[in-house]
């Protein structure tokens, strides 16, 4: 027997359940932001419409903080949910997590994973900071396969696990910082160990410059070293090595921004981002012009830089 034997599903506005009902709803309240702004479900007719279609479950999908911020009912069933155990975070329960990552890499909505206020790095240990290229990288990707073991490397980074032996990428001028991972046979992971300065803290963070062949980890190390590392004072070079290890977990470390050289992090990153991005869309124009004289195929994602 088939599965369409055994439910139907109907998708509607709150508007369309007016006057009927079902066994199972799932509601989405859209919103998420913090001044606890609900828009079209402050309205009363509708709450009431929304919260009583269901014969037997509700599920209500939406931001926690935005709804208990929002002073109406909505607020009220979040601490009820949360008094008789059934409020579930997506970031604290593995099942919801890995059903809400595999949805969003099949329906190709990667800016909701791969971003800091993704899901997926609520509670890590480090912070994740992506490159616009590898952003770009992971969008061509037609292999949800790649994607998904991408992320459980990110995970893991993000977590404080590192791989055994040395992983650093060899080429004078990167003072060992970038590291190469295994994704696939064929791909790897390029990311470093940097400096971010917030609220007069400098915080090591990972950094996440691409996913590449083998055969182009040399190109981009170069490029990287010219348009980033170049850049980076020893005292800069010397807080990247820094290490915090703690059990088998490597954690960032913190300093307080104290000098005219912890001040210069915030500038040395906003013009490597600068250069970068101009470097990408010199790339594009070039293989936007190479496409158009019918030759795509020796201009992968390499030659962006």
């Amino acid at each position: 027997m088939d599965s369409e034997d055994y439910f139907s599903v109907n998708v509607r506005s709150v508007d369309g359940f007016q006057g009927s009902e079902e066994d199972v709803i799932i509601i989405s309240t859209v919103r998420c932001n913090g001044r606890g702004s609900v828009g079209f479900l402050s309205n009363h007719q509708r709450t009431n419409v929304a919260l009583t279609r269901a014969r037997y479950c509700l599920w209500i999908l939406g931001n926690g903080s935005t709804l208990l911020n929002s002073g109406s009912i909505w607020r009220d069933l979040i601490v009820d949910a949360k008094d008789r155990g059934c409020f579930h975070n997506v970031s604290e329960d593995k099942n919801l997590a890995q059903a809400a990552m595999g949805a969003l890499i099949e329906l190709r909505q990667l800016d909701s994973l791969f971003n800091m206020d993704s899901f997926l790095f609520n509670d890590t240990k480090w912070q994740v900071k992506f490159n616009d290229t590898f952003l770009e990288t992971i969008a061509s990707f037609g292999d949800a396969k790649i994607c998904k073991e991408v992320v459980a490397i990110l995970l893991k980074l993000s977590s404080g696990w590192r791989k055994d032996g040395n992983n650093k990428v060899k080429l004078e001028g990167t003072s060992m910082l970038l590291e190469v991972y295994e994704v696939t046979q064929n791909m790897c992971l390029i990311w470093a160990v940097d400096i971010v300065v917030e609220n007069s803290l400098c915080i090591q963070v990972i950094k996440i410059w691409d996913v590449l062949p083998d055969t182009k980890i040399e190109q981009l190390a170069k490029m990287l070293v010219e348009k980033v590392y170049g850049n980076y004072t020893v005292n800069m070079m010397n807080r990247c090595k820094e290490k915090r290890v703690e059990g088998n977990l490597t954690l960032p470390v913190t300093w307080p921004m104290n000098s005219d050289t912890d001040q210069s992090w915030s500038l040395t990153n906003q013009l490597a981002a600068l250069s970068l991005r101009n470097q990408s869309k010199s790339s594009s124009s070039r293989r936007a012009s190479s496409v158009w004289d019918g030759d795509t195929r020796s201009h992968g994602r390499g030659s962006r830089w």
